[in-house]
């Protein structure tokens, strides 16, 4: 199995089980208390968000440092490396959808990822990243008005 196939087994099967666990918390399958605690979602939504901003530091890095070429290619490998973590994170933080911006934003998010995937393609992998970057920028923003909409009404 290649290591993009894996890496996109990963992403469908987190996203699955976050599927399946709205489902199942939603029917009352689950019990999913230990994710309401404040403190654990502070932490965890923290850790979620510096990946992504992490991610978005990286590429904006290769725009300014394209220049030198050969090196940038160990910052693409770190850029994949927290792709792997992303969608972990996003399951410990919440393991089911929301409603509106919190529905949303997990489906941006894998979303990215899949297209992000997808981009790392040989052959017409670069067809993908307008689509890669529209959702990681859709998650971005809705992860700082989800941020931001915490600290205001806490």
């Amino acid at each position: 199995m290649t290591d993009l196939k894996r890496q996109l087994a990963w992403v469908w099967a987190c996203l699955m089980g976050l599927l399946i666990g709205t489902v199942l918390s939603q029917f009352g399958v689950i019990d999913l208390g230990f994710q309401q605690g404040e403190a654990y979602r502070n932490w965890t939504g923290s850790l979620l968000l510096v990946s992504i901003l992490a991610q978005w530091a990286l590429s904006i890095g290769r725009l300014i440092y394209q220049k030198q070429g050969a090196q940038w290619d160990d910052w693409v490998e770190v850029h994949q490396a927290l792709a792997w973590v992303v969608p972990l994170l996003a399951l410990i933080h919440s393991l089911q959808l929301g409603y509106g911006l919190l529905g949303f934003l997990p489906i941006a998010l894998f979303a990215s990822l899949v297209f992000g995937s997808w981009v790392s393609l040989k052959e017409q992998g670069r067809k993908w990243l307008p689509y890669h970057l529209i959702f990681a920028a859709m998650t971005l923003a809705g992860s700082l008005m989800h941020l931001w909409r915490v600290v205001y009404f806490r």
